[in-house]
C-alpha cells in the first residue's frame, strides 16, 4: 500500500488530553489521506463492487529471499545479477524455511542477443521461471562453423526440448542433430548436424535456413 501525503497526514493525532471535538478536523484529514493512499493501488473502499481488491502490487527489493514457515509461501523481489545484466526480478519461495523452501525465479522477460555471431546464425535467448533458458533464432548448418548451433551463453546443463523447422515454403526434412557436452562439461555447448543416415559421403543437410527453439536447464 502507498503511504499518505505526509504534508497533510498528522501522525500525532489525537494529542494527549485532547477533546475529540478539538481533534475532529485533524481526524477527518487523516482518514481522507489514508483513503487516498489506499485507493492508489486498491479499488476504493466505498466502490459499488470489488471494494478493497488490489489494482496493483508493489514489492520492494529485498536483500535476500525471506524464509518461509510450514504452511506459508513468499512472493518478493530481489536483485538478479546474471549474464551481463543486473535487474530486479520477482521470486516465489515454497513453504518450509530457507533450506526446505525452494526459491523459484518467476520473471526475467528480457530478450538478449549473445553479441557477435558466427556465419549462418541469428540467435537470441531469454530466461524463464524455474531456472530455464530458451534459445531461439535461425540457423543454416551448411554455413555454420562445424555445422553447429552454439548455445551462447554457455550456461545450459540439460536439454528439455528442441525443434528445428525449415524457413520458407519449400519442404525439407528436419536436420539430424546431436548435442555436445564434452567441451565444457557439464555445460551443453552446441547442437551439431549429422550426415544423412549417418553416412558421411551423403549430404548432411541442404543449404537452407531453419528456425530453431531449444529449451534447457541452467541449474
Amino acid at each position: 500500500m502507498s503511504g499518505p501525503n505526509l504534508n497533510e497526514y498528522n501522525k500525532v493525532i489525537p494529542r494527549p488530553n485532547d477533546f475529540l471535538a478539538d481533534s475532529q478536523k485533524d481526524f477527518l484529514v487523516n482518514f481522507q489521506q489514508l483513503y487516498n493512499a489506499f485507493s492508489r493501488n486498491h479499488i476504493a473502499l466505498d466502490a459499488a463492487s470489488s471494494s478493497g481488491n488490489h489494482t496493483k502490487i508493489e514489492l520492494l527489493q529485498q536483500p535476500q529471499g525471506p524464509e518461509t514457515s510450514v504452511g506459508e509461501i513468499s512472493l518478493y523481489s530481489k536483485k538478479l545479477v546474471q549474464v551481463n545484466q543486473t535487474t530486479t526480478q520477482l521470486y516465489h519461495r515454497y513453504q518450509g524455511g530457507a533450506s526446505a523452501g525452494t526459491e523459484v525465479q518467476l520473471t526475467n522477460y528480457q530478450l538478449y542477443s549473445p553479441g557477435a555471431l558466427e556465419e549462418g546464425l541469428v540467435s537470441f535467448f531469454t530466461f524463464l521461471p524455474g531456472g530455464l533458458i530458451l534459445y531461439f533464432g535461425i540457423i543454416n548448418f551448411s554455413k555454420a562453423p562445424a555445422n553447429s548451433l552454439y548455445l551462447q551463453p554457455y550456461v545450459c546443463t540439460n536439454i528439455m526440448a528442441y525443434n528445428f523447422c525449415v524457413k520458407g515454403t519449400t519442404l525439407f526434412a528436419d536436420p539430424t542433430v546431436v548435442f555436445i557436452n564434452t567441451e565444457r562439461p557439464p555445460i551443453i555447448t552446441r547442437f551439431q548436424a549429422q550426415p544423412a543416415f549417418n553416412i558421411p559421403v551423403l549430404p548432411a543437410f541442404p543449404d537452407v535456413e531453419y528456425y530453431f527453439i531449444v529449451l534447457g536447464n541452467t541449474t
